[in-house]
């Protein structure tokens, strides 16, 4: 009998020739970890173009409202959340950071010293969504930098999208709030990516008419309904020891690390 050779398919050549033979299209792998898995393969991915999504409100029980402000530690290769993100406590970075501050201050990152080890957290925004998706509603996750543009630049869209949201809610006569869970409306995330543009650019726009929450799940299939849950269920908090093996990311060499946790312990 002989054996069957399966061919790429044209959408797998056409990712493959988005770079000539010379050069590699492959990119080295990102270890994010703010979500746990379940929630984190769920992660929103805007396609150039217009898209729709209805943010689901704070569900029953729940410690927070219908976005979570994450602590982020990033570091070359990956991120993860910081332990503070959903109640007190220290991360190995902060050990790490206060070690510097007492003993090599000139080696963290600052204005002066771009190259310098970044130790401290950035805000990321993290809420549920339905979207429509191939005729089909599903559960999301948006995960988007929280950035309010005071050093300069341009908000992160989860900082554009909470102040919309924020905005509304306390205006005198406010249109339907989209965190509402009967009166709300979806909200248009363009997203712009001109050939040759390293970053996208985002505009937000408000719907037109409310979408109750309740109808979008009626329409769900019970996989989908299964996956929304507190947000602060899904956040992913690393162990002290996974800590210490992701503070190696950071570029510190082992000696480094060693006379930091003796600082600790």
């Amino acid at each position: 009998m002989k054996s069957i050779v399966e061919f790429s398919t044209p959408e797998d050549i056409r990712k493959i020739r988005e770079s000539t033979p010379w050069t590699s299209t492959r990119k080295a792998s990102y270890n994010d970890s703010l979500l746990l898995p379940a929630y984190a393969e769920r992660k929103l991915r805007f396609p150039v173009g217009k898209s729709s999504i209805r943010i689901v409100p704070s569900i029953k029980l729940s410690a927070f409202d219908w976005m979570i402000g994450v602590q982020a530690l990033n570091y070359p290769g990956g991120r993860h959340t910081h332990p503070r993100t959903i109640e007190a406590g220290k991360s190995v970075f902060d050990h790490a950071f206060a070690w510097f501050k007492a003993n090599k201050p000139e080696a963290l990152f600052s204005r002066a010293n771009l190259d310098g080890y970044r130790l401290l957290a950035d805000p990321v925004s993290v809420f549920a969504c339905l979207v429509e998706i191939d005729n089909n509603i599903v559960t999301r996750y948006f995960i988007g930098s929280g950035y309010d543009g005071s050093r300069g630049g341009v908000p992160g869209l989860g900082c554009q999208i909470y102040k919309m949201v924020k905005d509304i809610a306390e205006e005198a006569n406010p249109l339907a709030n989209p965190a509402d869970p009967e009166e709300g409306v979806m909200i248009c995330v363009e997203k712009l990516q001109p050939a040759g543009a390293k970053y996208a650019s985002y505009s937000l726009r408000l719907g037109s008419h409310p979408t109750p929450i309740s109808k979008l799940i009626s329409q769900m299939t019970e996989e989908e309904v299964s996956a929304l849950c507190p947000l602060e269920n899904t956040i992913r908090i690393l162990g002290e020891d996974e800590e210490w093996a992701r503070l190696k990311n950071v570029g510190l060499n082992s000696d480094t690390i060693a006379a930091i946790r003796a600082s600790v312990h």
